[in-house]
């Protein structure tokens, strides 16, 4: 049975590094959809399907979009001078490009979104 949620659902705070939170909306079917375009489009654009980095590039592709997509807020993340940054499109896809929040957020947000199936009854 398919059990569905129909209280509203909030945004969540997730500890991602000592220091590092993020605030993530709940993910949606248009938001999987989306970045799984997004990891589509990477894996195009790379080219050869044999390549271990076509593969690497569309899953990073579909982690960064979601990443965009969900972040609402963020606590623990600044500039160079130590003064804290707001989640943006581009400070997002910069913070994703440091591998331990990269996998930090893989590994608490976007897995278990793409694992997700049906609740049992």
């Amino acid at each position: 049975m398919l059990k569905l949620n129909t209280a509203a659902v909030e945004p969540a705070w997730i500890d991602l590094l000592p220091g590092v939170r993020v605030q993530v909306a709940p993910a949606h079917t248009l938001d999987v959809m989306i970045a799984r375009e997004a990891g589509t489009a990477a894996w195009r654009d790379r080219g050869d399907a044999d390549d271990v980095t076509t593969s690497v590039a569309a899953y990073t592709a579909v982690t960064t979009t979601l990443a965009r997509r969900l972040i609402r807020s963020w606590e623990g993340v600044g500039n160079e001078a130590s003064e804290p940054v707001e989640p943006t499109r581009e400070t997002i896809a910069e913070a994703m490009t440091v591998w331990p929040f990269f996998e930090a957020f893989d590994d608490r947000v976007v897995r278990p979104i793409l694992s997700a199936g049906p609740q049992a009854a």
